[in-house]
């Protein structure tokens, strides 16, 4: 179950099997997550705010704030709390 036309065989992400050297295998899912950090300027004083969403990378559904920020040093403090607990976690479950 490959797709693609590049060189090697591509895994079937959807059925999480994958060919190599015509023998299937079981594809493996490394950890992962999506943080989106949106920005904006608010009103006439033009204040700054933020928005970090999280989406996990282990199939559970939706996204999640983060966190909310007023300067660009807290949305930096908030992406460095969330890395942190992402390599946490991640290391917590042996993966």
């Amino acid at each position: 179950m490959t797709r693609g036309d590049g060189p090697g065989p591509v895994p079937d992400v959807a059925s999480g099997r994958g060919t190599t050297g015509g023998r299937e295998v079981a594809v493996v899912e490394d950890p992962s997550a999506v943080l989106l950090v949106r920005v904006w300027l608010e009103g006439e004083d033009r204040t700054f705010r933020a928005r970090l969403s999280g989406i996990s990378g282990s199939g559970a559904p939706g996204e999640s704030t983060v966190a909310v920020a007023a300067s660009p040093r807290d949305v930096v403090a908030a992406v460095e709390r969330w890395l942190t607990e992402f390599v946490r976690d991640a290391e917590h479950r042996g993966t």
